[in-house]
């Protein structure tokens, strides 16, 4: 059966956008477009079925998203990588990523 583990909306020791908070989806967006580019250099998606998707959740101050590992739980081969990818997130971006960020919020 389809299911997903949640990776997170930026590496652990950052900062993200906030949900409810001004340009939140713009936000989001640069840094889930960075997150996703830095897991697929870390650990590639394997073609087998398995991928990364951004999934959005509702909360008390709206809708938040996060970038997912979705996999088929009856395929050991899936569910590995599904669950490597989850031990696998960037504790810091990238200086791409810090650039890209930047640039994005017109910093750079």
């Amino acid at each position: 059966m389809r299911d997903y583990i949640t990776l997170g909306s930026s590496p652990v020791n950052e900062d993200c956008a906030q949900v409810g908070s001004e340009d939140y989806y713009l936000k989001s967006r640069a840094e889930l477009v960075e997150l996703t580019r830095m897991m697929e250099t870390i650990h590639p998606q394997p073609g087998n079925g398995a991928f990364y998707a951004v999934k959005a959740f509702q909360h008390d101050f709206g809708t938040y998203r996060e970038l997912c590992a979705i996999f088929d739980d009856d395929d050991p081969e899936q569910a590995e990588w599904a669950y490597q990818a989850e031990e696998l997130v960037p504790e810091d971006w990238d200086e791409e990523a810090k650039r890209n960020i930047q640039d994005w919020r017109g910093q750079g």
